[in-house]
């Protein structure tokens, strides 16, 4: 029986899967990858999985972790200028990091450009935008009342831990990893969000710019071709949530491979369309991508702050190192204890396989876990399958 090698090749966020085809069937005798991870999580466990035509697990193989005893976690962006402040959230992406907050300027206009910095460790690129508010009064931004997470799906239900009163506004912040770019759309394709009471609009895009379907972009390009994007979205709040109550945001646009949505209970603003020009100025978004820290906008003319500004940021960080997978039929030794990677050098890790035959329909699926489950900001490339065919 010949020895034939199956060639997945190429790069995948998160997994790579091979299925066998028509009339196809095979022994598998050894298999390698590579796992590029993320900053992410406090371990990587490589794993190889096997399933039937019918999608029953059959075979579920862990290599030895690799315990990340320096991954590098971001500590988000602050601005001097006109105000000292920071991010109020602070979100954990797939080697990157996204903030956001609201800082009321009050009545006085400032003009003045912003200063920004993103602190250690540098990241390889940032971004922060501003979306101006109108407001009469005081304006402000609760804690976070919901957040989650999800993975290939495009639709993420958040769960409200505090209630939020008619005349209030909800801000949806999401943070996803694609393999779409997400500034300038072509279509004017606005993500879809409902509640379990109802009757609580969307905050319509902005006008005559209908293309922007949503406010305060950000949208990065990681090394690997993929794009951690960022932006917000405000629900008015015509009939009251209470605690336990959803909001679901579904992302016309098809699935992200990771998803996370936070939400805030915003006062103070008016309705039922929050969103400026108000007297700083016509206004509604500026955006700086930095080449270092710290940094300056540059936006003409120079913005007069005034009022409340939501201010969104994300940052890019290289990926945190290679893990060289091998497994090989034969005995099956016990998982040995995780070991440490300092640096992002390569570091390999072995593993016997059982006595696997496969059949038409089955597949084999390379990926990496953690205890949190699949890690979908790594990388999965090389898949090679050495198998004698049945």
């Amino acid at each position: 029986m010949p020895l034939a090698v199956r060639r997945v090749g190429g790069t995948e966020a998160g997994a790579a899967t091979y299925t066998l085809g028509p009339g196809e069937a095979f022994r598998l005798d050894a298999c390698t990858f590579r796992v590029a991870w993320s900053n992410t999580g406090i371990f990587v466990t490589p794993t190889l999985q096997a399933r039937n035509q019918g999608g029953d697990l059959i075979a579920d193989i862990a290599a030895p972790s690799v315990v990340l005893s320096n991954p590098e976690f971001p500590s988000g962006f602050s601005y001097t200028v006109p105000a000292v402040m920071a991010d109020a959230v602070t979100i954990q992406a797939p080697d990157g990091y996204g903030g956001y907050l609201l800082h009321d300027f009050g009545g006085t206009v400032t003009t003045s450009q912003i200063t920004g910095a993103f602190d250690a460790p540098p990241a390889t690129q940032g971004w922060a935008t501003e979306v101006w508010l109108k407001s009469a009064g005081a304006a402000s931004m609760g804690p976070v009342i919901g957040t989650e997470t999800v993975e290939n799906t495009d639709t993420v239900p958040v769960t409200l831990t505090a209630p939020i009163a008619a005349g209030h506004h909800l801000l949806i912040h999401v943070i996803f990893l694609s393999p779409q770019n997400w500034i300038n759309p072509v279509t004017a394709d606005q993500p879809v969000v409902t509640d379990s009471v109802g009757g609580n609009p969307l905050v319509p895009p902005p006008v005559p710019n209908v293309l922007l379907p949503v406010w305060g972009q950000t949208s990065l390009q990681r090394s690997d071709g993929l794009f951690l994007s960022s932006w917000v979205v405000f629900l008015e709040i015509v009939n009251p949530l209470a605690a336990g109550d959803t909001v679901t945001l579904t992302n016309v646009r098809g699935p992200m491979e990771w998803l996370r949505a936070d939400v805030n209970d915003l006062t103070g603003l008016d309705g039922p369309g929050p969103i400026g020009p108000n007297a700083g100025g016509n206004y509604i978004q500026i955006g700086q991508t930095p080449g270092a820290s710290p940094f300056t906008s540059t936006a003409t003319p120079t913005p007069k702050w005034v009022g409340p500004v939501l201010i969104n940021d994300s940052e890019i960080f290289p990926l945190g190192g290679n893990l060289d997978v091998s497994l090989a039929r034969g005995e099956t030794h016990p998982i040995p204890e995780p070991f440490s990677s300092q640096t992002p050098a390569p570091t390999y890790a072995q593993m016997g396989l059982p006595d696997l035959h496969l059949r038409q329909g089955d597949t084999i699926t390379a990926t990496s876990m953690d205890e949190t489950g699949p890690r979908v900001g790594d990388l999965i490339e090389n898949f090679l399958i050495y198998a004698v065919d049945e």
